[in-house]
């Protein structure tokens, strides 16, 4: 029997191998979760709304995409399934409808910052791509890919879209000006992330073995909540011979994996732990 093992177990397992051991193993209910889950969910049902539908242009408006958004969140199941937690307001029942209101809002925000700025490809190829990998030892490594592309030249895009608080890290733009993330950044913004994230690294891998393009390029599409919300499309730098770098990582994790215990899987306290659906259940653990 052949084992599968998501992109997004390695990625827990990079974040925190405690929190992948809750959900995926003891498969423990979340405790809540934060309302930018919802949010970003309905805002990725936008942009793949927009390029599942892309013809080189933008719409005359965001009131399209924000129809999206709005059935998006008016139909998760989060709302009914699990307490949702609002950084907005304080945790009271007579606040919850103000504080999806408020969630409601920001995400239009969001979307009429991406409708502004988009990033425009030649061609789309495939939308929410579902792809496989197959490790040397029988391991199939499954994952989504926001979007394939392809750009003026021929060259494969991948790109991962992301809504998010804060930009990925300490920047560089083209022509090598350090920049920081904080509100004085353009609403307009190109730049290059210096690391690669174990994701990117495993879509590029793919995009390399699918398309036979070892310059494949890789780009955040990050909608960013500042105060006033921006789109900036951030590509990747990809150093000499990741592909090997890349196989290396997933070997390591899938062992990590496959031999977890409990006790084996510590806890990594990051920005996460303040999102984590376990953090009862983790105190309470150890």
């Amino acid at each position: 029997m052949t084992l599968h093992i998501s992109v997004s177990q390695i990625n827990a397992e990079v974040g925190c191998p405690r929190e992948r051991w809750y959900d995926k193993v003891e498969k423990i209910p979340r405790e809540s979760k934060p309302s930018a889950y919802p949010q970003g969910s309905a805002g990725h049902k936008a942009l793949e709304y927009f390029y599942a539908n892309y013809d080189g242009t933008i719409p005359d408006d965001p009131y399209e995409l924000a129809a999206v958004v709005q059935q998006a969140l008016e139909t998760d199941d989060t709302f009914t399934s699990i307490p949702v937690i609002y950084p907005y307001i304080k945790k009271s029942a007579t606040n919850k409808r103000e504080g999806y209101k408020e969630m409601e809002m920001q995400t239009y925000m969001l979307i009429k910052a991406f409708w502004q700025n988009p990033y425009m490809p030649a061609e789309v190829i495939d939308t929410e791509h579902k792809f496989t990998i197959q490790t040397p030892g029988g391991v199939d490594v499954i994952g989504y890919i926001d979007l394939i592309a392809r750009d003026e030249d021929g060259t494969i895009c991948i790109v991962d879209h992301k809504f998010i608080a804060k930009s990925s890290g300490t920047l560089k733009t083209f022509d090598g000006e350090g920049l920081t993330d904080d509100d004085d950044w353009p609403t307009v913004d190109t730049g290059m992330i210096e690391q690669l994230t174990p994701q990117m690294m495993i879509y590029g891998l793919y995009g390399t073995l699918t398309y036979g393009d070892p310059n494949v390029r890789l780009f955040h599409q990050e909608i960013v909540k500042n105060k006033k919300p921006v789109c900036r499309l951030l590509e990747f730098h990809r150093p000499p011979n990741y592909q090997q770098e890349v196989m290396e990582l997933i070997d390591a994790m899938i062992d990590r994996i496959m031999n977890a215990t409990k006790k084996s899987s510590p806890r990594i306290r990051s920005w996460r732990c303040g999102g984590c659906g376990w953090s009862t259940t983790c105190a309470n653990d150890f």
